[in-house]
């Protein structure tokens, strides 16, 4: 068997489902109540207790993931089982610690560090004829920022920190702050009382003011329509534009992105994007849609996911997302279960399916390195937070 740490199925991101089974913990209902013990109560100021916060908090979570996958990286394997059949494994975990220190009520101050268990870290260091050593990687910073409220009118904030822009989830073209994770340092200010006006700088790690990335962005309502109009500039990029709308209708939410891109005085991209979304209790619905247009290429393509918890009162959750690409007419179906087997343990099994020529967009865009385009995978997932 062919061992990849990489061979993570794309089933493993359902980013706009949840479909986590909900758990119960019965055990503490059993417990002996310990005996009463009378003691005196001392004095205390209720009124200290309330206005005094904790001044600093220290949270973290930890994983670890096991996986196994196999299938056949071509359609030939109905004349011919053994025909581009692979077989892979992987294993892999992360460790992330957070601390919030809000030493005035004006300001804060947050961090998150992480570190990630790579067992093949060394070979890719050393390359393939090396030896494989199982290693942590060196602990990075994932976000180090200050918050800080000027007189209730003006939100700062500055450091390392990531942004999100744009309604799509699926296909997020309007996400003009895409590359802000890249940047070690960062810096918005924002004007809640002002349509929600927001000024922000990307550094881009550089100290040179011509390769920063400035951006400013509004959010409104009109009506019952929430309105985000957002322009970015970069030399290097150019002008990049994104109008966003968000409304709920009959209880669903409808949402347009559009985005466009000029360089050079051209329109070097347009993008739009329209999608829904809609929960029945334990069941939810979500699609979208997205035309794009690159120099003179089209493209059409759209998206849907369905999901339901605890079907039947099973104690499992169920999905399956389906994307076309109408060009080419190629795309994916990926039907997934997960189930909580014991506590902080869940389990996870998919069946990926990708069809379309070998140059169509969805054999592509198939995030499994081994190119299977139909693979049965299963893993198992521990997690806690604390």
């Amino acid at each position: 068997m062919k061992i990849n740490q990489l061979a993570i199925i794309p089933f493993f991101l359902f980013a706009s489902i949840s479909l986590q089974a909900q758990e119960e913990d019965l055990d503490s209902l059993f417990d002996e109540p310990q005996e009463d013990i009378v003691v005196e109560e001392p004095e205390v100021d209720h009124r200290a207790q309330f206005e005094e916060s904790k001044k600093v908090s220290i949270t973290g979570a930890y994983k670890a993931r096991g996986l196994v996958g196999a299938g056949w990286t071509s359609w030939d394997f109905v004349h011919d089982i053994k025909e581009g059949f692979n077989a892979s494994a992987g294993l892999e975990s992360s460790l992330s610690v957070s601390f919030d220190a809000r030493p005035a009520s004006e300001l804060r101050i947050f961090g998150t560090v992480s570190t990630a268990f790579d067992p093949y870290a060394s070979l890719q260091e050393a390359g393939e004829t090396a030896t494989a050593e199982a290693l942590w990687t060196a602990p990075g910073i994932d976000a180090l920022y200050a918050d800080y409220i000027l007189k209730d009118t003006l939100f700062t904030r500055l450091g390392k920190f990531s942004v999100g822009w744009g309604q799509g989830r699926f296909y997020t073209p309007g996400n003009l702050m895409s590359g802000s994770s890249n940047s070690d340092f960062n810096l918005r200010l924002t004007l809640p009382s002002l349509a929600g006006v927001t000024f922000i700088l990307l550094t881009n790690d550089s100290t040179y003011y011509g390769d920063f990335t400035y951006g400013g962005k509004a959010d409104f309502v009109f009506g019952s329509t929430m309105i985000s109009p957002a322009l970015t500039y970069k030399d290097s990029d150019g002008f990049k534009a994104l109008l966003s709308f968000k409304q709920v209708i009959f209880k669903t939410d409808f949402l347009i992105d559009t985005s466009l891109t000029i360089k050079d005085s051209e329109l070097a991209s347009l993008y739009a994007v329209a999608g829904f979304f809609r929960e029945w209790g334990s069941i939810k619905l979500y699609g979208e849609y997205q035309y794009s247009c690159i120099s003179t290429t089209n493209d059409h393509v759209a998206s849907i996911a369905f999901g339901v918890n605890n079907p039947l009162g099973a104690p499992l959750s169920l999905g399956v997302q389906w994307e076309q690409n109408f060009m080419d007419w190629s795309g994916s179906v990926t039907p997934v279960m997960t189930m909580d087997i014991f506590p902080l343990l869940k389990m996870t099994i998919g069946l990926p399916i990708i069809y379309g020529s070998d140059d169509s967009y969805a054999v592509l865009k198939n995030s499994d390195p081994e190119g299977r385009r139909i693979a049965l995978g299963l893993a198992l997932e521990l997690s806690g937070s604390f």
